[in-house]
């Protein structure tokens, strides 16, 4: 592996030699440990976070990250990351977003209109991550009239009747079913096949069903009403994490944030179907 270049200028000096400069990839690559504070005293995180679980990386750079990245810390005798993952293009018009070609959207005003996690929640849901995604406006705003309704829903179900007991009626066992469902399919989606989209579409299901249930129901029992709020937005915060964490302060929960917050874990019994209607 080459790691200098003579025929430009720019770039960080080769100090032994002056007519080379290090390989573009070389010096970039490295950012991922020391932004950590690998051979350096400005961080000290190197040892919590390296190595990665996973690079998420363009599906045109991949090559960097798998060849000539591992090569440079098997040198060093240095860990490798566990997974590197390419990932598809955001595509407009039939191509690839390209600032000299202009089939390109302003971030900054997709944030100021819709917000952060808006525009997060469409890249992860409109497509698999390994596919290309078509830029969507109404896409967009299908994701932020969603988050309106995670909004909506939390503050219902914060004012609606708790019901005190241990027993749950029918249509609250189904409910909770429903719940362990989707903390099944979110987990198996997330742990290591990186299925955002059919994550978030399960807790859309999920949303729903609560949505379906407070129609007909003036009160709820109380710990359910509780272990509803908690999981879903335990399950939203890799996604959404700003609105989650504005909505987590409303539960006065013990952890400080949703982000502090134990994964969920589905109940095998929830699960279970008790009877079968043929």
């Amino acid at each position: 592996l080459c790691v200098s270049r003579t025929s430009f200028t720019w770039g960080v000096p080769v100090d032994f030699d002056p007519g080379h400069v290090v390989y573009v990839w070389v010096d970039a690559l490295f950012n991922y440990t020391t932004a950590l504070g690998f051979l350096n005293d400005k961080y000290d995180d190197y040892e919590k976070f390296w190595p990665a679980d996973v690079h998420f990386v363009g599906k045109e750079i991949v090559r960097f990250h798998s060849i000539i990245w591992p090569a440079m810390l098997m040198s060093m005798d240095m860990p490798l990351p566990k997974h590197v993952y390419g990932h598809g293009w955001l595509v407009m018009d039939g191509g690839k977003m390209s600032k000299s070609v202009g089939n390109v959207v302003s971030p900054e005003e997709i944030v100021n209109k819709y917000g952060a996690d808006t525009a997060r929640l469409f890249i992860l849901f409109a497509a698999p991550p390994e596919r290309d995604l078509n830029w969507s406006d109404q896409g967009v705003e299908g994701s932020y009239r969603f988050l309106k309704r995670v909004w909506a829903i939390t503050e219902k179900y914060l004012e609606l009747k708790g019901a005190d007991g241990d027993s749950l009626t029918a249509d609250e066992t189904a409910l909770r079913r429903r719940l362990h469902q989707t903390i099944a399919k979110v987990t198996e989606d997330l742990d290591g096949k990186f299925n955002f989209n059919t994550a978030i579409s399960s807790i859309m299901e999920l949303v729903n069903a609560m949505y379906l249930f407070i129609e007909s129901h003036g009160e709820i029992n109380t710990a359910l009403k509780h272990e509803l709020l908690r999981s879903l937005l335990i399950l939203l915060a890799p996604f959404v994490p700003h609105i989650t964490e504005e909505l987590w302060q409303k539960l006065d929960e013990p952890e400080a944030s949703v982000h502090e917050a134990e994964w969920v874990k589905a109940d095998p019994a929830a699960l279970v179907v008790d009877e079968v209607e043929l």
